[in-house]
């Protein structure tokens, strides 16, 4: 049964640069396993052959094939051939609020095969944005409007493909649905019954088959989630500790530093400090 992994918090928290997104230029993908991250991420193959997993669904992809997936989107890849693949990162504040709020309505994530001539207006802007992050430094001003307008130009190739496929989460497996579920509510401290119900099963089947597949009883897997975005607040914000734990949806400072401890190794605010002196 496969296990999901984390994307490692230290390449999340150093992962996206200041204008909000990076570019990744992977040659020869093989295989990546079943993760989730804290970013938005659009991905464009442009060569090799391969099946992304999202959420429990297959989808085969190859040259000119384009996806676009939420934070929320549990993952994976496989490959027939090494995938050539062009992979960027982004906050939402990376592009514009129109194509944002277009990409992020509801509860689905994006995939399409461009065509020729499309891809090569693709594949166009994506050198043209790699030029830009990794080549001579430009007027800071000047370079946010050209990275926002660049990823928002390339984001609505979603829009203009005639055989753009929606991905929903209702769609997906019983216990996919149950942690998309907890990936978008987990502030809220939802109970394990809420989260079975979203999955369709009994409780004790749904515990069952969680732990399967994620290797962690529910209410661990729940309390890894705020303790991850807890880490976040703590590092990127001057919330105080008491604020941070019911922003998280711990109910119970003891609960949080308990948790917190028995994470990380040391308490919420001597991580704070650690983390400020990085």
């Amino acid at each position: 049964m496969k296990r999901i992994t984390p994307i490692p918090r230290t390449m999340s928290k150093s992962l996206l640069n200041p204008y909000g997104y990076t570019i990744f230029d992977n040659r020869a993908l093989t295989a990546f396993p079943l993760h989730y991250h804290e970013y938005y991420e659009a991905e464009l193959i442009t060569d090799g052959e391969g099946v992304f997993i999202i959420n429990g669904n297959e989808y085969p992809v190859g040259r000119g094939s384009f996806c676009f997936l939420r934070p929320t989107d549990l993952h994976e890849i496989t490959t027939s051939t090494p995938l050539r693949t062009v992979n960027i990162p982004f906050s939402g504040s990376a592009v514009s609020k129109e194509i944002f709020h277009a990409l992020t309505a509801g509860n689905s994530c994006y995939i399409c095969t461009l065509d020729d001539e499309t891809l090569a207006f693709a594949e166009s802007l994506v050198r043209y944005l790699y030029s830009l992050t990794y080549g001579r430094q430009q007027d800071a001003k000047l370079k946010a409007v050209t990275v926002s307008s660049l990823l928002t130009l390339l984001l609505t190739l979603f829009f203009r493909s005639p055989n753009l496929a929606v991905e929903a989460t209702e769609a997906a497996s019983p216990v996919f649905r149950a942690l998309a579920y907890m990936h978008q509510n987990f502030t809220a401290d939802p109970p394990l019954r809420a989260a079975a119900a979203e999955s369709g099963l009994q409780i004790n089947y749904f515990c069952k088959k969680f732990k399967q597949l994620t290797g962690r009883t529910y209410t661990d897997y729940l309390n890894e989630l705020k303790i991850d975005y807890s880490c976040r607040l703590l590092r990127g914000t001057r919330l105080s500790v008491i604020d941070v734990c019911f922003t998280c949806g711990f109910t119970s400072v003891s609960q949080f530093n308990r948790e917190f401890r028995k994470r990380k190794g040391l308490p919420p605010g001597a991580y704070r400090k650690s983390a400020m002196q990085q």
